[in-house]
């Protein structure tokens, strides 16, 4: 007993000021907030990148480009509705349509062969118009140089069944599809351009045939009185020429008329050759087939 009061007595000799000051900072003192002592939760979340891989496949030929998208991210089952990742999927391909808008674009839309196929070639056909419809909402086109085809399931990239007969889910996906086929070596022409062509070929062929009557058209008369006399007698001289060598335009003849004034065609005159020769051709069927009777 005596020892363990004795052993009290000498603790608080024992701890030096150096050795309780840190202990005591570590339990009144306000700590230093760490990465690691905040809460996951209020930490700043990392931002994503920003999606730089196409959704789409780009195949280009020579005088064609196309790009071909999943038919089952951008419709909803088997109808012509849009899905809901089709606006992220056509804003990707959408600028690089507008700069080939002036040439001729066709969204050509495809199916698998499930289901009646008249059905699929009208199912395919509003599937396709509703994309043109987006396209023209979202861009800048010319409805006149987007066309719309239906191919149904007539054309499949991948068998939709196996050689045993069994179904091939993966095919079938494959030939849902929508491929826009822009043709880069032909230009597009709106009916409005058109127009606008023609109306200029139309102008400028008038003002042409204008400056061609301008050209033929008899040159203004001179004032011969304002004339010196020597001028005078020399112009005098020269239209006298001009009317001696038949230089004035001859004025058109009346037109003959091939009928009577009652109306009846008339008979044309025969030369005396003419005469001959029919008079001969007469008489020679006349003995061979009996046909006529002599001519008085």
């Amino acid at each position: 007993m005596a020892m363990a009061a004795a052993f009290l007595m000498a603790a608080p000799a024992a701890f030096s000021q150096s050795q309780t000051q840190p202990l005591l900072q570590k339990l009144y003192m306000p700590q230093e907030q760490t990465e690691s002592s905040i809460p996951v939760s209020s930490q700043a979340k990392p931002s994503l990148p920003a999606r730089t891989s196409r959704r789409y496949k780009t195949i280009k030929i020579a005088g064609f480009c196309s790009f071909v998208l999943p038919g089952d991210k951008l419709f909803m089952g088997g109808n012509p509705v849009l899905g809901l990742e089709a606006d992220d999927r056509l804003s990707e391909v959408l600028p690089v349509l507008e700069n080939l808008k002036t040439h001729p674009i066709t969204i050509n839309v495809h199916s698998d062969n499930m289901g009646f196929s008249h059905f699929n070639d009208r199912l395919t056909e509003k599937r396709g118009e509703l994309l043109r419809d987006w396209f023209l909402k979202h861009g800048h086109f010319d409805p006149e140089g987007i066309t719309v085809v239906g191919h149904g399931g007539s054309r499949p990239l991948e068998p939709n069944q196996l050689p045993g007969g069994k179904d091939n889910p993966a095919g079938r996906a494959a030939n849902r599809r929508v491929e826009i086929v822009v043709e880069t070596l032909a230009g597009f022409v709106s009916s409005k351009e058109k127009e606008a062509l023609r109306l200029a070929a139309a102008a400028a062929e008038e003002e042409s045939s204008s400056g061609d009557k301008d050209k033929s058209a008899k040159p203004p008369e001179v004032d011969v009185s304002k004339l010196p006399p020597e001028l005078q007698e020399l112009h005098q001289i020269m239209n006298t020429d001009k009317t001696a060598a038949g230089d004035a335009e001859p004025e058109p003849e009346p037109p003959v008329s091939d009928h009577t004034p009652d109306g009846r065609r008339k008979i044309p005159e025969l030369s005396a050759a003419e005469k001959e020769k029919l008079k001969k051709e007469t008489e020679w069927a006349r003995k061979e087939f009996g046909l006529f009777q002599p001519l008085q």
